[in-house]
């Protein structure tokens, strides 16, 4: 909090004032105070959250299916594409995603007559 960070600064810069060892710098008061608010822009402005790039949160996903891997569990999918369940066949699961055509509610289909859902292809046999 930007409060709190201005108080803490300022109750260093008294107590140094109060201790005399100040007293021999050449600083008045006024260029103090200035001191302690760029501290504070310069404190405030370094700890604020940093933009996610793509290549951080793929990283992060990867850290995450690793750790569920270690815990035992499957890795949660990421996106939008999900799984379907073979029902024991053992064939490979196939993936689907929403379509551009995904309709809000109602029918399966809308009126351009593509399906909600399109198999996705990852080219794995």
């Amino acid at each position: 909090d930007r409060k709190q960070l201005d108080g803490m600064l300022r109750q260093i810069v008294f107590s140094k004032l109060m201790t005399e060892q100040l007293d021999e710098c050449g600083l008045s008061l006024r260029s103090l105070r200035r001191i302690v608010e760029t501290l504070v822009d310069t404190i405030m402005a370094s700890a604020h959250d940093r933009i996610t790039y793509p290549w951080q949160e793929e990283e992060r996903e990867r850290e995450r299916a690793q750790q569920q891997e270690q815990a035992g569990q499957a890795p949660a999918q990421s996106g939008r594409s999900m799984p379907i369940a073979d029902g024991g066949s053992g064939a490979a699961p196939v993936e689907y995603e929403p379509s551009a055509a995904m309709p809000l509610s109602g029918s399966s289909q809308q009126a351009t007559g593509e399906p909600p859902l399109r198999v996705v292809d990852r080219g794995e046999p």
